[in-house]
């Protein structure tokens, strides 16, 4: 029994935790529905507009910071299409979803 012990503690050490799961923001409910598909179980997905909301009129909101903040990937158009991103983007200042970031 006691030679047990060493084994099981050796093989404890070896075992290495999950990955975190990846954190996804998205501009749009579209590219979160891609996004969920990706990302499976892996990860969680969050999109700042809701249902058929107009993607130029979206009103950003504080509660959006946070969700920025702590994303490690952040998916938009671009192209000057929702162009109330840069200010969340300034405001979280999460540089793992800034443009030119990594």
């Amino acid at each position: 029994m006691l030679y047990l012990v060493p084994l099981l503690l050796g093989l404890h050490a070896g075992i290495t935790p999950p990955p975190r799961p990846v954190k996804v923001v998205t501009s749009l409910t579209t590219y979160a529905a891609i996004a969920r598909e990706i990302v499976g179980d892996r990860g969680q997905v969050n999109s700042i507009a809701v249902g058929d909301e107009n993607p130029h009129y979206v009103q950003p909101k504080p509660s959006f910071v946070p969700l920025l903040a702590d994303a490690d990937v952040f998916v938009t158009t671009g192209l000057d299409l929702e162009l109330w991103v840069p200010a969340l983007l300034d405001k979280a200042g999460n540089s793992r979803v800034t443009e030119g970031g990594p």
